[in-house]
């Protein structure tokens, strides 16, 4: 056995016998193919793959780990992420079980992990509009929130009203609208802070419009190439103050198609990734470097990853 081998077992042994000292009500397993939790398909396992139940599972989960010195990495719909084919050495927390909602008027308040397809279907069907942009978004609103996301010139942080997480401290939090500003797919929670709900103000709105609205929105995103191959969605932030996107700059420097192992720039759209079939993690990132480094060099603009990636 060589001394990576060694270092993996001895990792993969600390965590596993951390966790069998946690004490909590959702799911706890082992080694779970992160290929199989992320949208692109692509990552070796995770030594520790918790599922919490609730926010109580969390308020003892996170300090539990962070008290042991064990890596976590919190995920939704796994999209936006690319996990290492080594696998992830820590924990990974899948908030899949914490997709509850509930409606008073035009508040609606979501847990974490929901779905946004599933958060859009019921909203609209309560007739109640500001959602329907981000029909077709394979997300969870906790990572829908944490990113603001958007399209077609909308964000979800314009619908917020408060959120709570759990910081750094290990402690639940509320964020009120206005506390600090979100801005371009970022928003102002501390680095590491796990989303637990949100409150989101909607609109009433006319069933034809909203319908209307989410079939152009999952139109326009078929059109992209978003659902033809395995992929992690937008891989570049558009850059700022700039009128042109980062996909018509990456289909300007000739990229479009371009590329690596199993990894490839869409014919669709330059800004999305797809996996062939039999993409690695190193092939991703290989690409991404090359994007980077072409735009670069031909337009002398630096795009940033919106991709995340688990390390």
């Amino acid at each position: 056995m060589n001394w990576i081998m060694a270092y993996d077992v001895a990792v993969h042994t600390n965590v596993s016998e951390s966790i069998q000292k946690i004490n909590i009500k959702g799911e706890v397993l082992r080694d779970v193919p992160l290929s199989e939790h992320s949208t692109i398909q692509i990552g070796g396992n995770a030594a520790a793959y918790i599922i919490p139940e609730d926010v109580f599972d969390l308020l003892e989960l996170i300090p539990s780990l962070t008290n042991e010195g064990i890596a976590y990495q919190v995920i939704g719909a796994g999209s936006n992420i690319l996990a290492p084919d080594e696998g992830f050495p820590g924990c990974i927390i899948d908030l899949k079980q914490m997709n509850h909602l509930s409606i008073r008027g035009i508040y609606v308040c979501a847990e974490a992990g929901i779905r946004l397809g599933k958060l859009i279907h019921t909203t609209t069907s309560f007739l109640l509009s500001g959602l329907e942009y981000l029909s077709g978004i394979p997300a969870s609103l906790g990572g829908a929130v944490l990113s603001n996301a958007g399209a077609f010139g909308q964000e979800i942080s314009s619908l917020i009203e408060w959120a709570d997480y759990i910081g750094p401290d290990g402690r639940l939090h509320r964020f009120h609208r206005g506390d600090a500003p979100f801005s371009y797919r970022s928003s102002p929670f501390p680095s590491g802070a796990v989303l637990i709900e949100a409150g989101l103000r909607l609109s009433p709105g006319r069933s034809s419009e909203m319908l209307s609205r989410m079939s152009r929105a999952r139109s326009e995103r078929e059109k992209r190439g978003h659902y033809t191959h395995p992929s992690a969605g937008s891989i570049f932030k558009n850059p700022k103050g700039l009128e042109i996107s980062a996909g018509e700059l990456i289909e300007q420097v000739g990229l479009k198609g371009h590329s690596i192992g199993g990894a490839a720039v869409s014919e669709k759209h330059g800004n999305i990734i797809i996996n062939t079939g039999n993409a690695t993690a190193d092939n991703v990132k290989e690409l991404i470097h090359t994007i980077q480094q072409k735009v670069h060099d031909e337009t002398g603009i630096s795009l940033e990853k919106e991709i995340v990636y688990l390390e």
